[in-house]
């Protein structure tokens, strides 16, 4: 009785072993396989930033700019560090994920989206604010030397502007 008791004991204690390792390993792939999806166009890779998508020693500045002045047929935001020549960032990111990052930090509301359009009375602002299920204007996100930052369908700053760090972090400033 005791060695069918140890025996059942010992079976199951490898069915869960099994179990976790296969789950650990399903893991590992899903992270693996998830890594910034890439799409190439006119030689530009347009990626969703990793966290720490430039490797330094210590968290650098990052200037965004939209690709657009640089290339009017392009779309999305280019992502500059120190030594990256004009109009050739080291990457460029999405409208997608730029909603999600401003979502996240309060700079969009949950029920806002993004869409590309140019703002005829300022440069700096290329992608529309829509809100709710009929896409109502609510404003635009702007980027200059300073950051990102919304204005209001009359050109009002809201006041709050975030800048991106080579970390992944954003940072509030004035």
């Amino acid at each position: 009785m005791e060695t069918t008791l140890t025996d059942t004991r010992r079976s199951f204690a490898i069915l869960a072993m099994l179990v976790l390792l296969a789950g650990l390993l399903l893991r590992i792939l899903q992270v693996a396989l998830s890594g910034a999806a890439t799409v190439v166009t006119k030689n530009i890779n347009i990626a969703v930033p990793t966290p720490a998508f430039i490797p330094t020693s210590q968290p650098t500045f990052v200037r965004l700019e939209w690709i657009s002045q640089c290339d009017p047929a392009q779309q999305g935001l280019a992502l500059y560090v120190v030594g990256d020549n004009p109009c050739q960032p080291r990457q460029t990111a999405s409208l997608a994920w730029l909603q999600s990052q401003l979502t996240t930090k309060g700079l969009l509301a949950s029920t806002e989206y993004l869409e590309w359009m140019a703002d005829p009375a300022n440069a700096a602002c290329r992608a529309a604010v829509l809100a709710g299920p009929g896409g109502a204007p609510a404003g635009w996100v702007c980027a200059d030397w300073r950051g990102i930052y919304r204005v209001d369908t009359t050109g009002q700053d809201a006041g709050k502007r975030l800048q991106f760090w080579s970390d992944g972090n954003w940072v509030q400033s004035q």
